[in-house]
């Protein structure tokens, strides 16, 4: 005799959750931030990567309710946000320390 979810001892079993698809805008961040090796690259990946978190905050309740925000986004889209922020902020912090060493450098 075949198997079939209805006919299962201890009942029906349930489909997987199904997986919420991820924010642009946190995929965005993380892209920048990678490419965060151009000059400039690092600032927008931490814009983008604010912007998401925030999506994120207002898609669960608890932040300022912002357009395009979708519920179930929050969760996957989170790590993506922050690994851009991390990078945006440590490339343009390696961008502006170089830029001040040249400067520093070309006085002489």
């Amino acid at each position: 005799m075949e198997s079939t979810p209805e006919s299962t001892p201890g009942g029906p079993v349930a489909p997987p959750p199904a997986e919420a698809p991820l924010d642009p805008v946190a995929v965005a961040a993380l892209a920048l931030g990678l490419l965060a090796v151009v000059p400039g690259l690092g600032v927008a990946a931490v814009v983008c990567g604010h912007v998401a978190l925030r999506r994120g905050r207002s898609a669960t309740g608890t932040g300022r309710a912002m357009a395009g925000a979708v519920p179930g986004r929050a969760r996957g889209s989170r790590g993506f946000a922050l690994a851009g922020l991390a990078l945006g902020y440590a490339m343009t912090a390696l961008w502006l320390l170089l830029a001040a060493a040249v400067v520093a450098g070309s006085g002489r």
